[in-house]
């Protein structure tokens, strides 16, 4: 997934660096939070350097290689779908991903809260589905520059996910109907090479309505991996 964006049409330094970590592990349906991993796709543990002793949720280490198919869905999520159940969604309401933060469980780090969809093949069950076919996206929040050029604010700008504990997305009304990966992601940039950090998960959703909008793909080139 590229630069651009294509819609259907219609606590501080004492404390451990890994424990800003989180991951998006509940969905919000209905106005309801179900249970961790209930319709997220399970992921394995991150790299040794992000162990901690005890942390709860090891699942919570964040992506470094843009070049992995774990950029998906996260660590081994391509194969672990029949281990979460597919939720219904009806397009033109919203989802929503919660966050596991061990810090006032909210979006801890700065940076853009970006959602794609991807359509599980024709015959094929989303819960077997790798993720593998196109995307796009259908959310994006990024900053917030309200005050930013103020009198006394010239350097306020507030990244809006940052210190929200749910992630809510708009399912496009023109969606059509069918079973889907919904893919959230959290990009928090870092200024040296190859440690930005991305915290990716991937629901199983399906999708009601009447449709009517055409996938994005044809106007708007969508890479068949996320990045190129």
């Amino acid at each position: 997934m590229r630069g651009g964006v294509c819609f259907v049409v219609g606590a501080g330094a004492v404390l451990p660096r890994a424990l800003g970590h989180y991951c998006f592990h509940r969905l919000v349906t209905n106005g309801t939070e179900t249970e961790p991993w209930q319709y997220v796709r399970n992921v394995t543990a991150g790299p040794a350097t992000y162990t901690i002793p005890n942390l709860p949720l090891y699942q919570e280490n964040p992506m470094l290689d843009v070049n992995s198919e774990n950029m998906r869905c996260g660590r081994n999520a391509t194969i672990s779908g029949r281990g979460s159940d597919v939720a219904t969604v009806v397009a033109g309401g919203t989802v929503g991903f919660l966050s596991s933060s061990m810090i006032g469980r909210d979006f801890y780090h700065p940076g853009p809260g970006l959602a794609y969809l991807s359509k599980s093949p024709l015959g094929t069950d989303v819960r077997d589905y790798d993720g593998s076919g196109e995307w796009f996206k259908i959310e994006e929040v990024g900053l917030n520059l309200t005050l930013a050029g103020e009198p006394g604010h010239e350097h306020d700008a507030q990244w809006m996910l940052q210190g929200l504990h749910e992630f809510v997305i708009r399912i496009p009304e023109s969606t059509p109907p069918g079973e889907y990966l919904l893919r959230a992601e959290q990009i928090y940039p870092w200024a040296k090479w190859n440690e930005t950090q991305f915290f990716v998960n991937c629901a199983q959703i399906n999708i009601l309505g009447p449709g009517g909008g055409r996938y994005p793909w044809a106007d708007c080139k969508v890479s068949r991996g996320l990045f190129e």
